[in-house]
């Protein structure tokens, strides 16, 4: 009751009376209670005032009891309640018509006059509190001025003192029923604007409320929706409900919600909690709080709603389990992307190697939907099958985006009970399996013309083959993270192999493509140097992990010629692949590049098992390995040098090889330079240099 106005009182509880009512009785009870204590209070002062008159204190003692019975039968009686503006229509009229009598019997002298003009004034705006019209206010003050009009005239007073008497009267109902009236008009609107609110309020699915907070420290609300008994179980009545929403909450959180509404008072800001709250029938359910706050007066008026978001947080709660099981996974995912979307096609996790490479982090995602990140035609298909993952189906499909082939896999994800909570999208860059599909196809028909063995291999390396194996890699580098044990060991045997086996297919075709003259070079001016440290700090992880020195020196610096750019990084890379492979432990690799006699000089190095004499002629034949068999000490497919001669080929230079059995090899590569006149000319005429390719 502290937190109360203390007027709430008079303030009847009757379901059956509308709020209207229930306000027009409280306040004709605090102004009976207040008329009864006058009329005593009246007493003495008027035979002070006027001693001698015939004012016998037993009547004033009569009407103060009739005010105050009235009241308490309002408290005692719901009939009375419900009819109580007849009765205090009844009352205004005995007191006046009393008075009327009174002031007679002392001949209308000017105390009894103005009193009478004071009570006529009083209890016409008394009958008007709460009229629906002015019609029973013009009936009060017509009744009252005809009875004194009468009285006045069955008096001895002069006409003088009548028409002072008739007219203040006759003013004074004037303009109070003016007023009234006026004031009925305005109530009126504001009871159908309130009408459309209240109606507006219910409409809205949550307990809409109109909070206050007081400098004294009282806390309530004005005004509470209709939803507060179907959402909490709490009946909406706005002068309980505060105390009964608090009492509703666990102990476990009620200090921290009243701190969290205190500070917002005190801060004067919106308010926004969440709470469990425990509604009568025993059920607990979480509560959002959000209001907006404004002043008015000394006080302060939160205008918010409290919503049931029970579902909300469990789905919000399976959804984060989701994203923490899967979170390694997400942001480790090789050559593609993992991303987690909730039920409203919005992502809640990205993560993945492929999305740095094009041009995206993770936060880019979280939150976002498709369509706010790419193009439409691309984001409308996702959204397609992110919605069918969410029904429960799993599909697979594939996209390009920005010249990249993806493949996707979309699917749900579900919770302990097997309900779907989320869904989930794995894209795998499967540019590469694209490419080499279509060079495979390119190089079987050149191959087709040379011979029939080379036709038969190029088709068992076409779309069966790399189809598959490319699965294969994926789906063993998955399962090689999520596996342990023996099986663990056996997806990462399945995934070395057929990365293997790749590579070997890999190089067979460029081999093929290279022979048949396949490609054209497009030549450019690239320094060399450059392009060998470039290639060397590639390769530098893997021999590092095999404990070997690999030592980059340039004898000049910016070594520059019309070459090809990938033709020269895979020269590179085969030759140095080679050394580290060949080279034992604590082994050194020198890789050098230098200028001489108009020529560009590439030399790689290496402290390995060096070649033999009788392989030596044919080391740049395909396939050929000193260790072969399938027990041979190297694993390779022989093709690496083979490449490397025929590139050098197409760039017009030639290769070199010395070698001693179990001292090392060293491999010298020149390549020619031209001249600035002819390197300009080449250049803008697109003339091609010699070369096999």
């Amino acid at each position: 009751m502290s937190r109360l106005d203390a007027s709430a009182i008079f303030r009847p509880t009757d379901d059956t009376l509308s709020d209207r009512e229930r306000s027009q009785i409280q306040t004709h009870r605090v102004l009976f209670l207040l008329g009864a204590v006058l009329c005593l209070s009246f007493i003495p002062l008027f035979e002070i005032a006027s001693p001698g008159t015939l004012d016998p204190k037993w009547d004033w003692i009569a009407v103060s009891g009739l005010l105050a019975g009235v009241f308490g039968a309002s408290f005692l009686s719901a009939r009375v309640r419900r009819h109580y503006a007849v009765w205090v229509q009844g009352t205004s009229y005995v007191i006046v018509g009393w008075f009327i009598l009174i002031s007679v019997q002392n001949g209308f002298r000017s105390d009894y006059v103005v009193g009478l003009l004071l009570l006529h004034a009083i209890f016409t705006v008394i009958v008007g509190i709460g009229a629906r019209s002015v019609r029973p206010v013009l009936q009060f003050a017509l009744l009252s001025f005809l009875a004194t009009a009468g009285a006045v005239k069955a008096s001895t007073v002069t006409l003088g003192d009548e028409a002072v008497l008739l007219g203040a009267m006759a003013t004074v109902a004037l303009v109070l029923t003016i007023a009234i009236q006026r004031l009925i008009s305005i109530r009126e609107q504001l009871q159908e604007r309130e009408s459309r609110l209240r109606g507006l309020a219910n409409s809205i699915p949550g307990v809409v409320f109109q909070f206050y907070a007081r400098p004294d420290g009282r806390r309530g609300c004005y005004f509470v929706s209709e939803h507060a008994d179907e959402v909490l179980g709490l009946s909406p009545d706005p002068d309980r409900f505060y105390q009964q929403l608090i009492e509703g909450i666990p102990a476990s959180h009620r200090s921290k919600t009243i701190e969290t509404i205190e500070t917002a008072i005190q801060n004067q800001a919106s308010l926004r909690f969440e709470a469990p709250f425990e509604t009568p029938s025993g059920t607990r359910i979480w509560l959002l709080g959000t209001s907006a706050v404004r002043r008015q007066g000394d006080e302060l008026v939160f205008n918010g709603v409290l919503l049931d978001i029970s579902e909300r947080r469990e789905a919000k709660k399976a959804l984060q389990q989701t994203k923490n099981r899967y979170q390694t996974l997400v942001e480790n995912f090789p050559r593609g992307g993992v991303f987690l979307f909730d039920k409203n096609l919005r992502y809640t996790l990205a993560g993945g190697a492929e999305l740095d490479a094009v041009g995206f982090s993770p936060s880019d995602f979280e939150g976002t939907r498709p369509q706010d990140l790419f193009p439409d035609e691309l984001a409308a298909e996702l959204e397609h099958y992110y919605a069918r993952a969410l029904a429960g189906e799993v599909s697979s499909f594939e996209q390009t985006y920005q010249g990249k082939h993806y493949r996707i896999l979309t699917l749900p994800v579900r919770a302990s009970d097997g309900s779907v909570v989320s869904g989930m999208s794995v894209s795998l860059n499967v540019t590469a399996r694209k490419e080499q599909e279509r060079a495979l196809r390119e190089a079987k028909e050149q191959a087709e013309e040379s011979s029939q063995i080379k036709t038969t291999m190029l088709a068992n390396m076409s779309h069966e083959v790399r189809t598959p194996l490319t699965s294969i890699i994926g789906f063993s580098e998955l399962l090689k993270d999520h596996l342990d044990g023996p099986l663990e060991d056996f997806a990462q045997r399945t995934h070395e192999s057929s990365r293997r086996l790749s590579a070997t297919l890999e190089s067979i075709l460029q081999l093929s493509k290279l022979e048949a003259g396949a490609e054209t070079l497009d030549r450019e001016r690239i320094s060399l140097d450059e392009v060998v440290r470039q290639t060397v700090e590639l390769l530098r992880p893997k021999a590092e992990k095999k404990c070997l020195s690999l030592v980059l020196s340039n004898r000049e610096h910016n070594v520059e010629g019309i070459w090809n750019d990938d033709a020269l990084r895979r020269i590179t890379r085969n030759l140095v692949e080679n050394a580290i492979k060949f080279t034992p432990e604590e082994g050194r690799i020198d890789v050098r590049v230098g200028r001489e006699e108009g020529e560009a000089i590439l030399e790689v190095e290496d402290t390995g098992i060096g070649i033999s004499e009788e392989l030596l002629p044919d080391v740049f034949e395909a396939f050929r390995q000193e260790s072969e068999g399938l027990d041979r000490e190297y694993q390779g497919s022989g093709l690496g040098l083979s490449i490397v001669d025929h590139l050098v080929g197409a760039l017009g230079g030639t290769v070199e090889v010395e070698t001693q059995k179990g001292e090392g090899t060293c491999f010298t590569i020149r390549l020619p330079l031209s001249s600035e006149d002819e390197s300009r000319e080449l250049l803008s005429s697109g003339r091609e240099p010699k070369g096999r390719l």
